[in-house]
């Protein structure tokens, strides 16, 4: 094999595993995004489970067991809860905010919120925002 063929493979190899060294990252941020997605789109059908009860109870559950999601009731009253909260953690680290989610007709306040290094969505119900938690 002549010198030039073989700088020619070491070449096409280094460009191959530097193609591999800044694929890897961008696929594990792209699957973990897809999993958080996942995610957020199940914790809505949870939400509208929820509405539903309220709909037919005129108030929300004290207690709603929905594994993976945490339920969180922040008012209440005699009757049941008035808001509450449903949260998952994310893969991706976000940055905090709060909002209103009016993508597609879904209508939800949520918050990102970072605690003990963690990432968490929350999908707030029955307030008119995901400011603050009363307990």
């Amino acid at each position: 094999m002549s010198p030039t063929a073989k700088k020619e493979k070491i070449a096409v190899a280094s460009l191959f595993i530097a193609f591999i060294i800044f694929l890897i990252p961008s696929l594990i941020y792209a699957r973990r995004e897809l999993w958080d997605s996942t995610q957020i789109r199940q914790m809505i059908k949870v939400k509208e489970k929820l509405e539903q009860y309220n709909n037919k109870h005129q108030t929300y559950p004290l207690e709603f067991k929905n594994p993976p999601f945490e339920y969180v009731v922040t008012e209440k009253d005699s009757k049941g809860a008035l808001a509450w909260y449903l949260r998952t953690p994310t893969k991706n680290t976000l940055t905090s905010k709060n909002g209103f989610d009016e993508e597609e007709g879904r209508n939800y306040y949520f918050r990102i919120v970072n605690e003990n290094n963690k990432t968490f969505y929350d999908i707030c119900g029955g307030s008119f925002t995901c400011d603050v938690i009363k307990k």
